[in-house]
């Protein structure tokens, strides 16, 4: 069920007794039914912002890609693609707080100023993108509409492209977008250079970082505990560097069950909430 207008009216009148990724501005509204609850699980995923790398030349400069975090109540902050769950996670990676004066004076550095319109340009190219997230997907489109005021107020301009299903598929791994706001829901064991790795089979961006592919590689031939730790540490320091993507928060998942349903557990993980459903059952 894409849209999730639709699946709050479903909820509301009865007809679904369990869905997840329930909208966040929905959530007050469905606690208050007196047959359902919210349980609140916190996601191995993280939301992000992410460049073309083979689009337009003004996002491969790392001094014009723009630095944003946009909340919406139950996601939280984060600032690193690997999540504070984890015991790799280093505190002291690299942070970009919301700084827009900073912002200003770093595309001023690199040429870009404000034209008449409000949009900065360099006189070859103004930066003007294409911003593409999940159409419907409600918790996303707000969060998109953030990012484009606040990018607004330094003389970006973004206009929002949001597609869905096999669309969305297409810009997201074919370069079919400027700038991404999107997710990733990984296992308890991820392997990142699928991501972010020069040939990673879902590195939709284009990034190519040969440091970076080193670093991954031997966190992923590396058995000694210490040792990955020091490599996650410095793959953490590279990404919070080069800003290929941007963290912007981690994923709480909403589900609403009914309060009929018994022995149901949440899953953090890309498996789903249904691996154990054998022992479900409906109570009274």
């Amino acid at each position: 069920m894409p849209n999730q207008n639709v699946l709050v009216t479903e909820l509301k009148a009865g007809e679904i007794k369990i869905a997840y990724t329930v909208p966040y501005p929905a959530a007050p509204q469905i606690a208050a039914m007196p047959d359902m609850e919210i349980i609140v699980n916190k996601f191995l995923s993280w939301q992000y912002l992410a460049f073309n790398f083979v689009g337009p030349e003004s996002l491969r400069d790392v001094r014009d890609r723009a630095r944003d975090r946009a909340l919406g109540g139950y996601p939280y902050a984060v600032k690193s693609v690997v999540l504070p769950n984890f015991w790799y996670y280093d505190p002291d990676s690299p942070d970009t707080p919301y700084d827009p004066a900073k912002a200003k004076a770093l595309l001023d550095e690199a040429g870009y100023k404000v034209g008449s319109d409000g949009v900065r340009t360099n006189g070859k190219e103004r930066l003007s993108y294409r911003f593409v997230c999940q159409a419907g997907l409600t918790a996303d489109e707000i969060a998109q509409q953030v990012i484009i005021a606040n990018l607004k107020q330094i003389g970006i301009e973004a206009i929002a492209d949001n597609k869905t299903g096999v669309a969305l598929r297409e810009a997201r791994y074919r370069h079919g977008y400027d700038l991404l706001f999107a997710r990733w829901l990984t296992p308890s064991t991820p392997n990142y250079s699928v991501f972010y790795s020069t040939h990673g089979p879902l590195n939709g961006m284009g990034y190519s970082n040969s440091q970076l592919d080193d670093v991954l590689y031997k966190v992923e031939h590396t058995l000694d505990d210490d040792e990955r730790k020091k490599l996650f540490s410095e793959f953490q320091r590279i990404m919070g560097t080069d800003l290929p993507v941007i963290p912007v928060t981690s994923n709480t998942n909403l589900i609403s069950v009914t309060k009929k349903l018994k022995n149901f557990v949440a899953n953090p993980t890309n498996r789903t909430d249904f691996i154990n459903s054998s022992s479900w059952y409906l109570g009274t």
